[in-house]
């Protein structure tokens, strides 16, 4: 038999060393299956430690050269099959057809045999478990199919069968990662983009502006005549009308996501350009709490953090960087449902992203490694905003609905705000918090300063499923029940505070807590009296007011 030179088991080597930094990668970035991907991981690391063993004086068969070229190819596969488990769109076909466990015990077996017939067995059997591998598997079968059970939840249709319902969601996900795709190719004009998708504009006559007070100066509540129905028109600044307009045409294909705020389109006076959505009657998360504070149920509290998950798994699954999560842009609906809102700057998950801007609205929300960019003074190529650092914002927010507290609203110095994040400082829970530990704990590993030891978005669903459906999530004895509040019942709980004042019959320091949170609310009665015992009250009331709170 000929003898080959061993330069040319070279290339192969150097082909396993490459698979494996291409398998570790696609580890870091994994959403799914991530302690099988390490099994296979672990399985092309032994590999790649017995070829280099390899010695180049050592005669080497044709034979030896062909097993070794079929393990590399086993290797390979073993690559791509931990691409195609660890994302939601490619992972779905295997769970579907019920061929994950098929799969990878077909690359198990040829693994086996190459080990055999390269007389690598002795070696490679004392570190591989085989039942482990078995028992990790089904684990993580499972909690796939958990994932897409709560995936399934944030889908408005009704499905009496929950495979016609996964399946009808996948269908949505998957056209809309196409459509992403496709506007986000490299030399797309908008020509060609309006050829393919004709966005027509609304028609602006059926909408009448409605008495409201408009909720910022950009956006405004119309009702719709012919309907009666409540609409959101939000005025699109000048030059930005295609990309909006691109955008829209993406969003409203996520309408069947009950977490994410509804799209219809655009529409224009003549004059000025609106964007349409949905109209949520509740404000947005921030100025909700800043309106009920502590008198929101643990229970909602709960709830909105799992609504949040579950619209960021759904962008997440379509392929989608949301780039701006935080408490403004969260809405809460009528219904008390939180939706994810303004999507100015989203993306898609492959696009380079190291250009996003940290500003005094977005700091506290801004994961540390995209912080430190602010520090260095320059752009990091290699700190790029990714799904970790939406993680990170979701973790942030996580805290903010639990506490019910503006996240370092003590740190009023925006860059007192970055050096002590990018130094490892997070918000901690209130000792007599009643939230569930495990609520505290997925918090605060999406906090974690390493990006790579924040959980995923489908671990942090699937958890926050458990706790909602759990009946000790929390203390109920803690919590406080809900409270509707109105005009008028802000004013008798300031007037009752007052008359306690006047009569002395209160703990002043209670007192100027109720003028404190409504003050905070731009209720100018309260910030008369907070104004007031703050110059009246002695220095010793306020100094116990700061130890206590």
């Amino acid at each position: 038999m000929a003898i080959i030179p061993f330069t040319d088991f070279i290339p192969l080597i150097d082909n396993v060393i490459t698979i494996l930094n291409s398998a570790r990668d696609l580890y870091h970035t994994a959403e799914h299956n991530k302690e099988t991907a390490a099994l296979l991981i672990e399985r092309i690391s032994y590999a790649n430690e017995l070829v280099t063993t390899l010695q180049a004086d050592e005669p080497y068969t044709e034979n030896q050269y062909s097993n070794l070229q079929r393990f590399v190819q086993v290797l390979k596969r073993m690559e791509n099959f931990i691409k195609e488990i660890t994302h939601y769109n490619t992972l779905f076909k295997f769970f579907i057809a019920k061929s994950i466990k098929t799969h990878f015990e077909e690359l198990r077996n040829e693994y086996d045999s190459c080990v055999i017939s390269l007389n690598f067995e002795i070696a490679i059997y004392s570190k591989i478990n085989a039942e482990k591998e078995n028992i990790t598997l089904r684990k993580e079968i499972e909690s796939f199919r958990q994932f897409l059970h709560a995936l399934t939840e944030s889908v408005g249709k009704n499905f009496t069968d929950l495979s016609q319902k996964t399946n009808e969601m996948h269908g949505m996900i998957n056209d809309i990662a196409k459509f992403v795709q496709i506007f986000s190719k490299s030399g797309a004009n908008q020509k060609n983009i309006d050829d393919i998708f004709q966005e027509t504009p609304l028609p602006f006559n059926e909408y009448n502006e409605t008495s409201d007070k408009p909720r910022s100066e950009r956006l405004r509540k119309y009702v719709h005549t012919r309907i009666g129905e409540d609409f959101a028109f939000k005025t699109i600044e000048k030059g930005y009308t295609d990309q909006v307009k691109n955008q829209v045409t993406i969003l409203k294909r996520l309408k069947d996501c009950q977490n994410i705020i509804r799209f219809y389109g655009i529409t224009s006076d003549g004059n000025q350009y609106y964007l349409i959505t949905e109209w949520a009657e509740n404000k947005n998360l921030r100025e909700y709490i800043n309106l009920r504070g502590q008198n929101i149920e643990m229970k909602l509290r709960i709830r909105f953090a799992y609504d949040i998950a579950k619209g960021l798994n759904f962008l997440n699954a379509a392929m989608i960087v949301h780039r701006d999560i935080s408490a403004e842009n969260i809405v809460i609906t009528e219904h008390d449902i939180a939706k994810i809102t303004n999507f100015k700057l989203s993306r898609r998950h492959k696009d380079d992203t190291k250009n996003v801007g940290v500003n005094e609205g977005r700091v506290a929300y801004c994961a540390p490694e995209i912080l430190k960019r602010t520090l260095e003074g320059k752009r990091n190529e290699n700190k790029k905003y990714d799904i970790k650092c939406e993680v990170y914002s979701f973790g942030i927010i996580l805290w903010e609905i639990a506490e019910c507290r503006v996240p370092y609203e003590n740190l009023k110095s925006f860059m007192k705000i970055i050096n002590k994040v990018s130094n490892g400082y997070r918000e901690s829970f209130s000792s007599d918090n009643p939230i569930s530990e495990k609520y505290k704990i997925i918090q605060k590993q999406a906090v974690y300063p390493n990006p790579a030891l924040r959980p995923t978005f489908a671990k942090m669903l699937t958890d926050l499923k458990e706790i909602k459906d759990s009946p000790t999530s929390f203390n109920s004895s803690s919590s406080i029940p809900s409270v509707e509040y109105t005009e008028k019942s802000i004013d008798i709980e300031i007037d009752k505070a007052v008359e306690e004042y006047k009569k002395n019959i209160g703990d002043k320091s209670k007192l100027y807590l109720i003028f404190d949170k409504y003050a905070n609310m731009n209720v100018p009665k309260a910030k008369y009296w907070k104004a007031y015992l703050i110059h009246k009250v002695s220095a010793d009331l306020r100094l116990e007011v700061i130890k206590r709170f």
